[in-house]
């Protein structure tokens, strides 16, 4: 089975490494397509081994992103069997009790599409140390928090139409997997979610992402932002689950879907690899797939997407960067032809 997985950054140069690592080692670096909206720190440089879409960057815009992300999954749906699309920041794990790799579990299921169950790691300040970058992830970190707005339709076999945050795609029902499990690493470590809270407050953002609030937590002041997202104390620790037995009555609306911390099974504990943030290890497999597709053809698929992403909302703020990067006012661009 032929699987990609596709992310969006902008100065990612803590996660994008872990992304790397994490999904080339399932899948093979080569099968692993990273959208630079416009990065200026060097986080991409080493992108000879992954398919690297460099975007000039335009006023960032949430429907545009969900939109961009949504034909271009759809452009490599006729190249691979599945596409996955996360965040940067969002690792996909097979509970280890099954035995089974991503790719393996994934190659042996029948879907079309899969909701993870997602769960935002914490840092534990009072009683946890800073990230290694030389251990485990769930060696160092020991909670996480269960979060029903997480658990997305990210993994697919059929194309997708992705609203802001991939939360939800069209009218699809929601279809949850308790054996995959998305971890989403935004509050793992306090030090790193401050240092990226302050790069991606450097964004501008669009009228229409500005009037529909999307984003808002990044344009928060540092001290609302750690208080929001930096919330376990010693007794939400103590009060913890002990394991996902409780997923399945939640996902089932058996109970009420509210936020519940979690202390992560110790078997999960090498189930998440950190690669140093200025290192990328060429990941491989034993299966890769036999033909890398070219950089003419990958150009030509991010390309269709783009127009197709502006086409998708032609009534825009005609006096915006044009989405498409070039540069002009969205007026003078692409707004002109219309």
């Amino acid at each position: 089975m032929k699987i990609a997985a596709v992310t969006m950054v902008f100065n990612e140069g803590v996660f994008l490494p872990i992304w790397l690592q994490h999904y080339g080692g399932a899948f093979g670096v080569e099968n692993l397509f990273v959208i630079d909206d416009g990065s200026t720190n060097n986080s991409t440089s080493q992108a000879e081994s992954y398919h690297c879409l460099r975007k000039r960057r335009a006023a960032f815009d949430e429907e545009d992103r969900a939109a961009l992300v949504s034909n271009f999954h759809r452009e490599l749906l006729k190249h691979y069997d599945v596409v996955i699309y996360t965040d940067v920041d969002e690792l996909i794990v097979v509970d280890p009790k099954l035995g089974l790799t991503l790719r393996g579990y994934l190659s042996a299921a029948d879907f079309e599409y899969r909701h993870t169950v997602g769960f935002n790691v914490m840092h534990h300040v009072a009683r946890e140390a800073a990230i290694s970058f030389d251990q485990p992830l769930f060696k160092q970190r020991k909670y996480a928090k269960f979060d029903s707005g997480y658990c997305k339709p990210l993994i697919a076999k059929v194309p997708m139409e992705w609203g802001p945050g991939f939360h939800w795609s069209g009218d699809l029902p929601p279809l949850y997997d308790n054996n995959l499990l998305l971890f989403h690493l935004r509050a793992m470590d306090l030090d790193i979610a401050r240092a990226r809270l302050k790069s991606l407050q450097q964004m501008t953002w669009s009228s229409n992402a500005l009037a529909k609030s999307h984003g808002a937590q990044f344009r928060s002041s540092e001290a609302d932002y750690v208080a929001r997202q930096f919330t376990l104390t010693d007794t939400a620790a103590a009060g913890a689950q002990t394991d996902f037995d409780f997923l399945r009555s939640v996902l089932n609306g058996e109970v009420p879907q509210t936020n519940i911390f979690v202390r992560i099974p110790d078997r999960f504990a090498d189930s998440v690899a950190l690669a140093h943030q200025a290192t990328l290890a060429r990941a491989e497999i034993t299966e890769p797939l036999a033909i890398r597709l070219s950089d003419e053809t990958v150009g030509s698929l991010f390309a269709a997407s783009i127009e197709a992403m502006i086409a998708s909302r032609p009534n825009r703020s005609r006096n915006e960067a044009c989405p498409c990067g070039s540069g002009k006012r969205y007026k003078h661009c692409h707004g002109a032809l219309t």
